[in-house]
């Protein structure tokens, strides 16, 4: 089973004993456009940042891909990517967006 994961997903995960284990266990995968903001994010030196910082050190464990084609949906384009890859793939959504979990 393939998972596909949005920032803040990584960021909570990040934070959890388990990531490392989760990152080896299963298949996770995620796009550049995630990828990019994590960069972004980890420039800081706060919570966020530093669970940013941990996930890009893991990248090695996260399969990065992107969709043919963008849904047209009212939410950030990181997470739309990882919704339109995950309809596209059949993949599962691993998010914390109450709102974008409704797609």
């Amino acid at each position: 089973m393939h998972y596909a994961l949005d920032i803040g997903a990584f960021l909570s995960l990040a934070q959890s004993s388990y990531f490392e284990d989760i990152l080896k266990q299963k298949k996770i995968i995620s796009t550049k456009e995630v990828v990019e903001e994590l960069e972004d994010i980890a420039q800081y030196e706060d919570i966020l940042g530093k669970a940013a910082q941990e996930v890009l050190k893991k990248k090695k464990f996260i399969q990065i891909e992107s969709p043919k084609e963008f849904l047209n949906l009212k939410i950030e384009a990181a997470e739309c990517s990882v919704f339109s890859l995950a309809k596209e793939k059949k993949y599962i959504v691993i998010t914390d967006d109450i709102p974008a979990a409704r797609i």
